[in-house]
């Protein structure tokens, strides 16, 4: 019984996603229910019309995620909560999706924490369907992209400068 559920998805999983969140929030009524990701990135309304989620995480979502969570401490219910202040969020304000401005990209990726893999059982997970070896994981080297294709419909890479950061080589190694 989790007191935030959090799903990140992309376009093609969108329906599933809702129709998860619709038959979970029965079974966890106390539970703060987020999205995040590319779609609902691009497309925080739909989210909020077609599922009973409580709020969208827009764009990158660990600083928005971190002060939901604080708040949601703070309150100690999912009804108390007030996402009006967050930025980086869309939420329901009397029954209709409110959107608040997006929050500015990371600048210094070298300042996020890197991931606690020491806490889960990595012989769990067989990695990509075509791999060389087992275990394996992801390391991101950047985030964004430098170009403004015109046919681009990934809304995500446009919401705040610099568009395109790195993570130092020693970080990364």
């Amino acid at each position: 019984k989790p007191d935030v559920l959090g799903l990140s998805f992309n376009t093609p999983v969108a329906r599933s996603a809702y129709a998860l969140i619709d038959k979970v929030l029965p079974i966890l009524p106390d539970s703060l229910i987020l999205c995040g990701g590319a779609h609902v990135t691009a497309l925080p309304e739909e989210c909020l019309l077609l599922s009973q989620a409580d709020a969208v995480v827009m764009g990158e979502g660990e600083e928005t995620l971190t002060e939901i969570v604080r708040n949601f401490i703070g309150c100690g219910s999912r009804s108390k909560m007030e996402f009006s202040r967050i930025v980086g969020t869309a939420f329901r304000e009397d029954g209709n999706p409110a959107i608040n401005p997006p929050r500015p990209y990371i600048r210094d990726l070298d300042r996020l924490p890197l991931p606690a893999r020491d806490l889960v059982d990595m012989k769990a997970y067989k990695g990509w369907y075509l791999c060389k070896q087992t275990p394996e994981t992801t390391v991101i080297f950047s985030r964004g992209c430098p170009y403004r294709c015109v046919f681009c419909s990934n809304k995500v890479w446009n919401l705040s400068e610099p568009r395109l950061r790195f993570r130092s080589p020693t970080s990364v190694a």
